[in-house]
């Protein structure tokens, strides 16, 4: 009797979970019911997860459900198309490598997003600086405006007036870049 009484509430339990998982369609609800699905209908089922919830933890936490570079790619525009700064990031690092002009765009969403991301932006403009030196300065300034050390650096480096390039190096040298530093005794 002992044991069907706690099979029944085991069963309850579970039958609980699993309503909770479908109405909320959270990751931290659903993680369990998506360790029992085959890898197809879990991918299916993190999609929804991700659609339906909008935010980066759900999107990146399902993440692990995709094998594919096409599914991949599903989940970080996504990502990024949150409006997720951090999201953004994570997305120009997937596409670096096979995609400079997706990883460049999102680079420069995540750095002109509502709460700007400045990795984003000195990404974006460390892959525009040989194409477009004008709009590479304009994502550097924003980041070092914001003290992000290495977009100092950066304009230091690119910079061609005397004056600038040492402010921009002393910025970078106080936010703690031993580099610039050692350019400031040049």
């Amino acid at each position: 009797m002992k044991k069907v009484f706690t099979f029944l509430l085991l069963c309850l339990y579970l039958f609980a979970n699993s309503m909770q998982c479908i109405y909320t369609l959270k990751f931290t609800d659903c993680r369990w019911y998506l360790k029992s699905l085959s890898e197809n209908k879990a991918l299916d089922f993190a999609k929804k997860i991700c659609d339906k919830q909008r935010d980066f933890y759900n999107c990146y936490s399902v993440l692990q459900y995709a094998k594919t570079r096409k599914d991949k790619e599903y989940f970080y525009d996504r990502l990024c198309n949150i409006s997720n700064p951090g999201g953004c990031y994570a997305t120009g690092n997937f596409y670096i490598d096979n995609n400079k002009t997706k990883a460049f765009k999102a680079y420069q969403q995540g750095c002109y997003a509502y709460t700007p991301d400045y990795d984003s932006c000195y990404m974006s403009g460390y892959l525009s600086y040989k194409t477009n030196l004008p709009k590479a300065l304009t994502l550097f300034e924003r980041g070092c405006k914001h003290n992000h050390a290495q977009s100092c650096l950066a304009l230091g480096i690119l910079n061609t007036n005397k004056t600038e390039k040492r402010k921009y190096y002393k910025k970078a040298c106080n936010l703690g870049i031993k580099e610039a530093c050692e350019r400031l005794t040049r």
